[in-house]
């Protein structure tokens, strides 16, 4: 294939005779010639080491039709590249010319890379280790990706350590590749999803991206742990509320989830758990957290103590007119152990009397009755709301059993204080 494409490709020289009518239509034909074949596959990506076979069919039909072109102006006898009758022919044949000659190194280097880069993709068979390279991989194309979702600390640093094999045989095959950047992705048939980032499926086959990752695997396994997402137990997805909450604007409720409530008040706990969560992670890793290892969320949790504030002020306590001791008294003893310092303000129920549940047949089942408890918290600047509620079981005859807990959903409200 090499002698043709010389031989083929140095036909085109310049002479110094002009155009005439017979090279003018042997110009049409090439122009046909040209046109009439495949287009530029490899022009803008690189050739597949796995794929040469077929690029050394396609640029030999390459070159075949840049040298049926050539010979139908040269039938017409000498003619000059530079003769403006010519030009359109000469410039199809121009870029192809330019196009075949480099594919041809692109096959070379394509070959290159089988030979050299055929250990190190071996490395990579095993389920675990493609696992390990494109979670590394992923953090490569998009730095902010958090690819160790769904993983614990020991997992991901175990993940990240199955990619030494692989490094071991680029540093004897390749090592060039080991500190180069690799080229650019290449999408193929197949993909690959890793925390929303989106690889060619086989790109696990690819020596020069094996041998970057697996070599570079601790620098991008640091740069992974800085997108790691952890959550404070009990405090819920603050990212979701705080994005939620300040959507709403002045339109907030106040109502929030009573771990919320409790960051507006004091971060303090919040943060020491956050902070404890993410220690976790780099101390799987033996890298040394960041004094300040949550940029940004400080502010969240200051803007998010504004709206409540704001919120409270807008919702004075509207005590309703109905009461029942029993019930407000045990709700009161529950809901003070929530806090070690705290006020109970107010209590209420919300309907004068039970609201019975009963079955298809009108038999009683239950009964149940809800109220609002109001207190303050430590010194805090709003004051809180909370629904509380009983559910007793018909005994029969008549009789419910009564005691037990009172049951508290999850939302709070900020109200202002007294």
């Amino acid at each position: 294939m090499t002698r043709l494409l010389l031989l083929s490709l140095l036909l085109l020289l310049p002479t110094a005779h002009a155009a005439s009518r017979a090279h003018k239509n042997r110009c049409s034909d090439a122009v046909r010639v040209v046109r009439g074949g495949v287009g530029f596959v490899y022009e803008k990506d690189p050739v597949d080491p796995r794929k040469v076979d077929s690029a050394e069919r396609h640029i030999q039909q390459m070159a075949e039709r840049y040298k049926e072109a050539v010979q139908q102006l040269n039938s017409a006898g000498q003619w000059d590249p530079n003769d403006p009758d010519l030009a359109e022919c000469v410039s199809l044949m121009k870029p192809m010319r330019a196009y075949i000659l480099a594919t041809v190194e692109k096959i070379k280097v394509a070959k290159e890379s089988a030979t050299k880069g055929g250990p190190v993709v071996e490395t990579a068979k095993n389920q675990d280790v493609k696992q390990a390279f494109f979670v590394l991989a992923a953090v490569q194309v998009e730095p902010a990706a958090n690819t160790f979702q769904n993983l614990k600390p020991a997992q991901a640093k175990d993940l990240v350590a199955l990619l030494a094999p692989t490094a071991a045989a680029c540093q004897q095959s390749i090592p060039a590749a080991m500190n180069a950047p690799p080229s650019a992705l290449v999408r193929s048939g197949t993909e690959r999803r890793i925390a929303n980032v989106v690889l060619p499926g086989d790109l696990d086959t690819k020596a020069d991206w094996l041998c970057y990752v697996a070599s570079q695997r601790d620098k991008l396994a640091l740069r992974a742990l800085g997108n790691v997402r952890v959550s404070a137990p009990n405090y819920g997805n603050t990212d979701l509320a705080f994005t939620e909450i300040f959507a709403k604007g002045a339109g907030w409720s106040g109502e929030a989830s009573a771990g919320l409530l409790d960051i507006a008040a004091n971060e303090a706990h919040f943060m020491g758990q956050m902070k404890q969560g993410l220690q976790e992670w780099y101390t799987a890793f033996g890298a040394p957290l960041a004094d300040q290892p949550f940029p940004g969320l400080q502010d969240q949790i200051l803007k998010f103590r504004k709206a409540v504030n704001e919120a409270a002020a807008r919702n004075p306590i509207q005590p309703g007119p109905h009461k029942f001791a029993p019930m407000e008294t045990r709700a009161k003893s529950y809901v003070g152990k929530l806090y070690p310092k705290m006020v109970i303000l107010n209590t209420w129920m919300d309907e004068a009397t039970y609201t019975v549940r009963t079955n298809a047949l009108g038999v009683p089942l239950l009964r149940y009755r809800s109220g609002q408890i109001v207190y303050r918290v430590n010194n805090d600047s709003f004051c809180r709301q909370r629904t509380f509620s009983f559910s007793e079981a018909h005994q029969g005859g008549g009789s419910y059993l009564t005691g037990g807990d009172p049951t508290l959903p999850e939302s709070v409200r900020a109200v202002k204080c007294p």
